[in-house]
């Protein structure tokens, strides 16, 4: 294949110039063999061909952006007697959207997968010593996993381009300046991170006359657990 015939830059013809002797290349037409085999490769594997006509604004993809949202909650009250009380709730949540790039073929549009689910879960227990003294104790955990992932998350792109070596699996980065309105693509990579927090308090309330006095304690634990790849590098491109 050959290349750019009547470059446009900001939708104005340039001349296409030989970057090693700074003459312009036959017929404004980039010879097949100085195109890099890594940019075919990119092009060919990522992007739709032209719907329209002309070299600018010739492009139109209806990619869909998928979001859902689902939460649910079970509660519990107990009276175990006039005194004695306890409650208890469990929540669970999944959120999943999917993020879409025009560019992109339209099986890999999805180019950035969120999926968040979550779960939590409360018990209170509540007793009654006597008229003047009430002794209340909470415990409570939630557990959130966010994981961002994409359908190239296992592919080793870079080697299939042509970039051997680097082990990384993902999308590379592809940064343009001074061609145009588009700038390029954000290098992807799994990544994933859970945090999860256990809780305590105990309260005792002490009643009498018209005075109350409330003592406590309370007792968090926060975690977070990530497991992320390492993120493929980003190319540049001048266009000078």
């Amino acid at each position: 294949n050959q290349g750019f015939v009547n470059q446009y830059n900001h939708g104005q013809s340039v001349t296409v110039k030989d970057p090693l002797t700074g003459q312009p290349f036959p017929n404004n037409v980039i010879p097949s063999n100085r195109i890099s085999g890594v940019a075919t490769y990119l092009i060919g594997r990522l992007w739709t061909a032209p719907t329209g006509p002309g070299l600018v604004n010739n492009e139109f993809t209806n990619a869909l952006h998928p979001h859902e949202r689902e939460k649910g909650d079970l509660r519990m009250d107990y009276n175990l007697s006039s005194r004695h009380s306890v409650y208890g709730r469990y929540g669970q949540t999944y959120v999943h959207g999917e993020s879409p790039s025009a560019p992109f073929q339209l099986s890999d549009s999805s180019s950035q997968i969120q999926h968040f689910p979550g779960h939590s879960a409360s018990l209170s227990d509540t007793f009654i010593f006597n008229p003047h003294l009430t002794n209340e104790l909470r415990v409570g955990f939630t557990r959130t996993l966010l994981s961002f992932s994409d359908p190239y998350q296992n592919q080793n792109v870079m080697a299939a381009a042509g970039v051997q070596g680097t082990g990384v699996t993902g999308l590379p980065g592809l940064s343009f300046t001074g061609i145009g309105a588009f700038t390029g693509i954000s290098a992807l990579s799994f990544t994933q991170s859970t945090n999860q927090i256990l809780g305590f308090n105990d309260n005792v309330s002490y009643f009498a006359g018209k005075h109350s006095l409330k003592v406590g304690v309370q007792f968090n634990r926060e975690q977070t657990f990530a497991d992320n790849l390492i993120t493929p590098p980003t190319f540049t491109f001048s266009g000078s």
